[in-house]
């Protein structure tokens, strides 16, 4: 039942005078004047002390030792707990202007708490600047569903790495914000690891210094080309990748 205190006026008694002075006038009018609607206030706990027994029927309005305000309890048949605060709800776009900083709205059509920050409702999880993913195959749906948040779209189609000095761990230092890496990469000669190439060449027979009756052919250095082969075509150094919109808070 809601509580609704009002002064009333009570008679003044017949024959009563107007007093002389503005007290004894002010208090005159004290003593004739009542208030009316305390049948429906059943009174609160208040303060840092535990409520008694026979107050567990009343809400406790909480505060510490120097009353600064904890918050709310009621006594739930075995103890005091918090009493949740339901805040204003309804669909995102019949949310109300905020008056301060910090306001709660649920916008029951996204399922989102709100809060306004002073000029606009915006989710209340998240800090300014944090960065998630999000599965959605339209950007435009995942915004509307996320409330002051935007596309990161300078790190769109890359993965995401983290800033720091890793040399500790065996690393190179990433500054923030910079890109590096490509999707495909054409691999240079230097790149390759340095080999040789063998060949076993037979001197042919009637080649001069060739041993009279011998059966086995003299070897001697011969320059020899080989075959090219390859098309020298990029290839794809990406690693396996899960590709989701990314946003970040405003």
């Amino acid at each position: 039942m809601g509580l609704n205190l009002q002064l009333q006026a009570l008679s003044l008694p017949s024959g009563a005078e107007f007093e002389g002075t503005r007290q004894l006038l002010q208090n005159s009018i004290a003593q004739y004047m009542a208030i009316t609607g305390e049948e429906n206030f059943n009174g609160i706990n208040f303060g840092p002390t535990t409520p008694l027994p026979a107050d567990q029927d009343k809400p406790w309005f909480k505060t510490d030792g120097s009353f600064h305000a904890i918050g709310w309890f009621a006594w739930s048949g075995s103890a005091w707990t918090p009493s949740p605060l339901i805040p204003q709800y309804g669909t995102f776009s019949a949310a109300p202007t905020g008056t301060s900083p910090g306001q709660l709205y649920y916008a029951t059509d996204i399922n989102r708490q709100c809060q306004w920050n002073g000029s606009a409702w915006v989710t209340a999880d998240g800090g300014q600047g944090e960065v998630r993913f999000v599965r959605g195959t339209n950007i435009t749906t995942i915004l509307t569903n996320n409330p002051g948040w935007a596309q990161v779209t300078d790190a769109a189609a890359t993965v995401l790495g983290v800033a720091g000095d890793g040399t500790a761990n065996g690393w190179s230092n990433r500054s923030p914000e910079t890109h590096l890496g490509e999707e495909q990469h054409t691999q240079t000669l230097d790149e390759l690891v340095e080999h040789g190439h063998t060949a076993d060449v037979n001197n042919p027979a009637g080649v001069a210094g060739a041993q009279a009756g011998s059966n086995s052919a003299i070897k001697q250095d011969t320059t020899i080309t080989t075959s090219l082969v390859g098309g020298g075509l990029p290839f794809n150094v990406m690693q396996p990748t899960w590709f989701l919109y990314a946003i970040q808070k405003l």
